[in-house]
Protein backbone atom coordinates (compact mmCIF):
# COMPACT_ATOMS: atom_id res chain seq x y z
CA UNK A 1 0.00 0.00 0.00
CA UNK A 2 2.61 2.35 0.87
CA UNK A 3 4.80 1.59 -2.27
CA UNK A 4 1.94 2.63 -4.48
CA UNK A 5 1.51 5.69 -2.73
CA UNK A 6 5.01 6.37 -3.08
CA UNK A 7 5.04 6.24 -6.74
CA UNK A 8 1.89 7.89 -7.40
CA UNK A 9 3.55 10.72 -5.43
CA UNK A 10 7.24 10.18 -7.33
CA UNK A 11 5.21 10.24 -10.72
CA UNK A 12 3.52 13.70 -9.88
CA UNK A 13 6.34 15.32 -8.52
CA UNK A 14 8.68 14.17 -11.35
CA UNK A 15 6.01 15.43 -13.93
CA UNK A 16 6.01 18.45 -12.04
CA UNK A 17 9.68 18.76 -12.12
CA UNK A 18 9.94 18.03 -15.73
CA UNK A 19 7.23 20.51 -17.09
CA UNK A 20 9.92 23.18 -15.95
CA UNK A 21 12.65 22.04 -18.28
CA UNK A 22 13.92 21.62 -21.79
CA UNK A 23 14.05 18.43 -21.96
CA UNK A 24 11.02 17.48 -20.01
CA UNK A 25 11.03 13.48 -20.72
CA UNK A 26 14.41 13.05 -20.26
CA UNK A 27 14.53 14.84 -16.69
CA UNK A 28 10.84 13.18 -15.44
CA UNK A 29 12.67 9.51 -15.98
CA UNK A 30 15.47 11.24 -14.49
CA UNK A 31 14.27 11.75 -11.54
CA UNK A 32 11.85 8.91 -11.52
CA UNK A 33 14.76 6.49 -11.74
CA UNK A 34 16.74 8.35 -8.88
CA UNK A 35 13.41 8.31 -6.58
CA UNK A 36 12.03 5.00 -7.10
CA UNK A 37 15.25 2.91 -6.95
CA UNK A 38 15.16 0.34 -4.02
CA UNK A 39 17.91 -0.80 -2.08
CA UNK A 40 18.24 -3.02 1.34
CA UNK A 41 17.22 -1.30 4.39
CA UNK A 42 19.61 -3.89 6.45
CA UNK A 43 21.19 -6.55 4.17
CA UNK A 44 19.62 -9.55 6.38
CA UNK A 45 16.33 -8.36 6.13
CA UNK A 46 14.17 -8.58 2.71
CA UNK A 47 12.79 -5.11 3.39
CA UNK A 48 13.47 -2.03 0.87
CA UNK A 49 13.33 1.17 0.70
CA UNK A 50 14.52 3.97 -1.77
CA UNK A 51 18.04 4.38 -2.05
CA UNK A 52 18.45 8.10 -1.73
CA UNK A 53 16.43 8.10 1.38
CA UNK A 54 17.84 5.19 2.92
CA UNK A 55 21.41 6.50 2.32
CA UNK A 56 20.26 10.30 3.76
CA UNK A 57 18.14 8.38 6.70
CA UNK A 58 22.02 6.24 7.66
CA UNK A 59 23.97 9.58 7.17
CA UNK A 60 21.79 11.96 9.30
CA UNK A 61 20.22 10.18 12.20
CA UNK A 62 22.57 7.04 11.60
CA UNK A 63 25.96 9.16 11.65
CA UNK A 64 27.09 6.36 9.23
CA UNK A 65 28.77 7.04 5.51
CA UNK A 66 27.75 3.96 3.53
CA UNK A 67 27.82 3.54 -0.15
CA UNK A 68 25.80 0.50 0.46
CA UNK A 69 22.44 1.90 -0.29
CA UNK A 70 23.88 4.00 -3.63
CA UNK A 71 24.80 0.85 -4.99
CA UNK A 72 21.45 0.31 -7.31
CA UNK A 73 21.55 3.56 -8.03
CA UNK A 74 25.38 3.05 -9.62
CA UNK A 75 23.82 0.91 -11.75
CA UNK A 76 20.53 2.03 -13.38
CA UNK A 77 21.87 5.60 -13.75
CA UNK A 78 24.61 4.63 -16.40
CA UNK A 79 22.47 2.32 -17.90
CA UNK A 80 19.60 4.89 -18.08
CA UNK A 81 22.07 7.20 -19.53
CA UNK A 82 23.17 4.18 -22.44
CA UNK A 83 20.04 3.66 -23.26
CA UNK A 84 19.06 7.47 -23.43
CA UNK A 85 21.73 7.99 -25.69
CA UNK A 86 21.28 4.98 -27.64
CA UNK A 87 17.70 5.91 -28.57
CA UNK A 88 18.80 9.59 -29.14
CA UNK A 89 21.11 8.34 -32.19
CA UNK A 90 18.41 5.94 -33.51
CA UNK A 91 16.05 8.44 -33.35
CA UNK A 92 18.39 11.03 -35.16
CA UNK A 93 19.27 8.83 -37.43
CA UNK A 94 15.96 7.36 -38.84
CA UNK A 95 13.68 9.66 -37.94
Amino acid sequence: MYWIAYLISVLGISYLVSNFTDKPVFYFLLITIMLITPAQIVPSEPFYAPSIFTFLYSFIFEGELSLRPLRPLALTLPIFLIFGILFYFFKRRFF
